[in-house]
């Protein structure tokens, strides 16, 4: 229960909510450099460090003992070379500082340009900046899984230096997308800026800012329904601000018109569908910052949520499930129903209003928005019982495996805000039940599907497991059995990946009774003893860094275990031929990697250090 005190400490303290962004701007024009092309020296230079000691004597400014030149780019080019430092002011790199210096092919030095934000250099007391393990905590839990690039820096804002923080975020191998520039003693977002280049930039369209439950208060909190909050009737309360975070609306329009943002993009358009709704929320610039009892809180929720994962289906490579802007309505019904409306080329999704509002929880909104991409792969295909439940199965299985991707906390239980309450059960997607169900019902078919197609996932990995299901997609037909989709999962791996995890496919469709290949039934399969689960834990986990990693191994048998940060770093690994290893990890707070491994068998665990 230690989350539950840093949430309650964190709301005592009165801090800011993190990457608050109320001040949010964009870029500032950056200091106009000095240009220089007149009385250089005119003899070549031997090498770089004599060129530094000249840049010294040159400019005043660049012989302060505090401050460091590094050397970040050297281009040859047709008529010479060109020369780029960047600035640091004692270790710390200074934002918008350049030195670019060009010479010709005899070395002489022929133009330089200075880029210098201000003529003195920072006085603020290093103590006032957080350590960069806070911040990257932070920003991985708001913005989900993915690399950041994350660089202390001082920047002149507004007359003044300022200790910031500088990201890039980049996800599933996409281009980096944007740079914020975060306020190092607040958490606030001074700015955000899209680093990509475009041919045409689409008339209308920009980029916004607003707040988010990433994916719901339960997961983000770790703790069950009531333990913190209550819907109380939509009521909002202090700790859902700690529990919200600032993200990007990407591409949202500008009505030139109207003179106001909407919350309308290239992937999702918020619309209102029915009499029950309200007319969507706008901005005059672009920030779209709601408390939970405000509509335009459920509409930022699904702009934000359905434009994140329709870039990612594309980033798997998927450029036609849904590329368009899908109508939503995030307050379509006053009941607690949620839906994909397929209609041709007129479908759209709602979400109900009533209990918990569905538009609240991410899993609602990713789970809706999965049956919009398999209607888009297979219109028309949802009949027969066990096909519905598939259905079910498909998007159980991208509601969890999307909430897993932001936070492996009670990932198992899908809907944790929306149920697992008084309102309704919610479901789950762990389930050791096997085919048939003791129920008919197609969500019984539905949690058999999402629950193995999760363990396939957690030893195949995310990306090869989602393309795989995704790709899966297009063949499904009306009046499918499982058995049947288990038959073409395993072949849609044979055309994908040359057939690289049938093994792993048929372990788990028999482990649930699932007899996918009528030549051969799971009663007759031999599973070779490698082949066989892992059977091994970490607790406590989350922890504070005293691990103890047991597990179940043949005699005799050397087992490697390893530990990762997100960004792939091995911190730590130790071989033995025991059953169990006990760490202390002297780590900052945050998501790290443990890999098991014995002879073929391999696995990774996700675990979360608190302190």
């Amino acid at each position: 229960m230690r989350m539950n005190r840093l949430i309650y400490l964190f709301l005592l303290a009165g801090l800011p909510v993190w990457l608050n962004a109320q001040q949010t701007a964009l870029r500032p024009e950056p200091v106009r450099p000095l240009f220089i092309t007149t009385g250089l020296p005119a003899q070549a230079f031997a090498g770089v460090e004599e060129v530094e000691i000249w840049l010294k004597s040159y400019s005043p400014a660049l012989a302060e003992p505090g401050l460091d030149l590094m050397l970040s780019q050297r281009i040859e080019s047709l008529t010479g070379e060109h020369l780029s430092w960047r600035l640091y002011w004692e270790g710390v790199a200074v934002f918008d500082a350049s030195i670019k210096l060009r010479l010709d092919k005899q070395g002489r030095a022929v133009s330089l340009a200075l880029q210098l934000p201000a003529e003195n250099w920072p006085q603020l007391p290093r103590q006032e900046i957080m350590t960069e393990s806070e911040l990257r905590t932070k920003l991985v839990k708001s913005q989900g899984p993915g690399i950041l690039e994350l660089e202390p820096m001082w920047a002149w804002w507004q007359e003044g230096w300022l200790p910031v923080f500088r990201y890039r975020f980049q996800r599933d191998g996409q281009p980096l997308l944007d740079e914020w520039l975060i306020d190092a003693r607040t958490g606030e977002t001074l700015f955000v800026e899209d680093l990509l280049t475009y041919f045409q930039l689409p008339p209308g369209d920009t980029t916004g800012i607003g707040r988010v439950f990433d994916p719901n208060p339960c997961t983000v909190a770790n703790v069950a329904y009531g333990v913190l909050f209550h819907d109380s009737l939509d009521q909002h309360k202090p700790i859902f601000d700690a529990l919200m975070d600032t993200v990007l609306l990407r591409d949202i329009f500008w009505d030139e018109d109207s003179q106001v943002f909407r919350l309308q993009g290239p992937f999702v358009r918020l619309e209102k569908t029915s009499v029950f709704s309200f007319e969507p929320a706008t901005s005059t610039d672009g920030t779209f910052f709601f408390r939970r009892d405000q509509t335009g809180f459920e509409e930022v929720m699904a702009y934000f949520h359905l434009d994140r994962y329709q870039r990612y289906v594309q980033g798997l490579g998927f450029m036609n499930l849904q590329n368009k802007p899908l109508p939503v309505d995030a307050h379509g019904y006053t009941s607690d129903v949620s839906a994909f409306v397929p209609n041709a080329g007129n479908s759209y999704l709602f979400f109900g209003t009533g209990n918990v509002d569905d538009a609240e929880d991410a899993d609602v909104l990713i789970h809706e928005y999965a049956h919009a991409l398999s209607y888009a792969a297979a219109p028309e295909t949802r009949s027969g019982a066990e096909r519905r439940g598939l259905e079910e199965g498909i998007a159980d299985y991208v509601a969890a495996a999307h909430s897993f991707d932001i936070t492996p906390n009670r990932w198992e239980l899908l809907f944790d805000w929306d149920g697992h309450n008084e309102f309704w059960s919610g479901r789950i997607a762990n389930t050791a039940e096997v085919y048939p169900p003791a129920s008919s019902s197609i969500y019984a078919y539905g949690s058999i599907w999402a629950s193995l197609l999760m363990k396939i996932r957690f030893e195949i990995g995310a990306t090869v497991c989602d393309r795989l299901v995704i790709e899966s997609f297009y063949g499904f037909f009306g009046g499918m059995t499982m058995q049947q989709a288990g038959r073409y999962l395993i072949q849609t791996d044979s055309l994908l990946y040359g057939g690289a995890h049938r093994q792993t496919i048929r372990r788990y469709l028999c482990e649930h009774n699932i007899d996918s290949d009528p030549m051969m039934p799971c009663l007759v399969v031999s599973v070779p003893e490698e082949a066989m689960p892992v059977s091994w834990e970490v607790f406590p986990n989350p922890g504070d860094g005293n691990l103890q990693i047991r597990w179940e191994a043949r005699p005799g048998s050397r087992v490697r275990v390893q530990l990762f940060d997100l960004q792939g770093k091995q911190l730590k690994e130790e071989t033995t031929n025991g059953t169990s290893l006990e760490w202390q990890l002297a780590l900052p707070a945050g998501c790290y990697v443990i890999q098991w491994e014995e002879g073929s068998r391999k696995e990774r665990r996700k675990i979360i250090l608190l302190r």
